[in-house]
């Protein structure tokens, strides 16, 4: 059993960005109300959405544009009743009967307010403590649905993504779909029951958040599947995408390929297409693996086919850790750092093992002395799958996986002649 490390772990422990952050960042880039409208109703919503039913339904006024998130609640029969909204603008807005009672938050907001004080002033003047307990069907998964959406919408300033939804909500029924894009993207619909529709099949992002994958991760497999696709006039020219690869999988081959005997970078290119990692990655993103389980499992069969392409093509001393190797090179190069590193998979995907890397851990005492000597003793050209499973299982034990797999380069410092 691996020891544990209590300074590294907190040091490397997650530190996914909560939508106050989100908005923090966001207020100091772009400075008006998209934000903190968004900001605001998503907080407000998951609190609420279970306790009094609270819906929030992100809405466009026919010739005004975006107007806010509309917030409903169940009466006493179980029917909506609109509450207020969140303005476009970021204000909150109590509704009774043809008066609207507005609490000015925006300027506050551009004083330096903190996020913290405004949310609560909202919750106060929407009086929503003093609805009804009525629980709406799939509260839960609504305010999940609500929050993926406000973290897309926390990335961008207005023009940069699309979202809305085209109904209130219905008697008796979860919250209406909201609909998603982004320019030169697909449409996407999140229903009330937090299934996302459009991306070729159904993703039931409920169902992966009960499993583990965080609100954050969902987001991110949401915003990969926006992205613009490619289309069929670049069927058989030499797009970017085929440069990409070249690319990754040369640097993938120069890596795992120094001192064995028969590892030319065709044979290493030929292996890396014979594991379907390569097709894998062009398909779309909600396929990926998207944890460290679905990952482990991935990665064990690319390697092993890898590892079978090599010893067909006469590199007999390829090994298991070779070719976890091209594997992790190929993914650092392509996805984490070639501009997907916000999705799922870049956060789980095991970092390039070398002797650098374990060399430079080892004499780090900030860690177990037992693992450190288990790092120091490991030659990466040799290992086999149970003993790579160790080390990478070492690696996460003392909270290097965290935050993010690949940060467990910072002591690989890239300057040494070998690996």
């Amino acid at each position: 059993m691996v020891g544990q490390c209590s300074k590294p772990r907190r040091r490397y422990a997650a530190r996914l960005m909560d939508l106050t952050s989100l908005y923090d960042d966001w207020r100091a880039r772009y400075g008006h109300g998209w934000g903190l409208s968004w900001y605001l109703a998503a907080e407000i919503v998951r609190r609420y959405s279970g306790r009094v039913g609270l819906v929030g339904v992100p809405f466009e006024h026919e010739g005004v544009g975006w107007y806010g998130v509309l917030l409903f609640v169940p009466d006493l029969r179980g029917e909506p009743r609109p509450l207020g909204r969140i303005t476009a603008a970021g204000d909150a807005e109590r509704w009774e009967g043809a008066e609207h009672h507005r609490l000015a938050l925006t300027e506050r907001a551009e004083r330096g307010e903190p996020p913290s004080t405004l949310l609560a002033a909202a919750i106060a003047h929407l009086e929503v403590e003093r609805a009804p307990n009525m629980r709406a069907p799939r509260a839960g998964a609504h305010a999940i649905g609500l929050e993926v959406c406000a973290r897309l919408a926390l990335r961008v300033d207005t023009a940069g993504v699309f979202i809305r939804a085209d109904e209130p909500p219905r008697p008796g029924e979860a919250a209406p779909d909201i609909v998603l894009a982004a320019p030169g993207g697909p449409t996407l619909r999140i229903g009330g029951d937090a299934r996302l529709h459009g991306a070729g099949e159904i993703i039931d992002l409920l169902a992966r958040w009960r499993t583990g994958a965080g609100v954050a991760d969902l987001a991110e497999l949401v915003a990969g599947l926006m992205q613009p696709v490619t289309v069929g006039a670049d069927a058989g020219r030499y797009t970017l995408d085929k440069h990409r690869h070249r690319y990754a999988a040369w640097c993938a081959a120069r890596a795992a390929g120094r001192g064995l005997s028969g590892g030319n970078n065709g044979a290493f290119r030929v292996a890396l297409d014979a594991s379907d990692l390569p097709e894998l990655l062009r398909g779309p993103a909600d396929r990926w693996p998207s944890n460290a389980a679905e990952f482990d499992r991935a990665h064990r069969a690319w390697c092993g086919a890898i590892v079978s392409s090599l010893h067909a093509s006469g590199a007999d001393d390829a090994t298991f850790g070779r070719a976890a190797k091209v594997v992790a090179i190929y993914l650092k190069t392509l996805i984490v750092c070639g501009g997907r590193e916000r999705t799922p998979l870049a956060r789980v995907a095991h970092p390039p093992i070398d002797r650098v890397l374990l060399g430079r851990l080892a004499r780090d005492k900030r860690f177990p002395a037992e693992v450190r000597a288990m790092w120091d003793r490991t030659n990466w050209t040799t290992l086999g799958v149970d003993a790579y499973d160790e080390v990478i299982a070492s690696l996460r034990a003392v909270g290097l996986a965290a935050d993010g797999f690949w940060r467990a380069e910072e002591w690989w410092t890239g300057d040494q002649d070998r690996a």
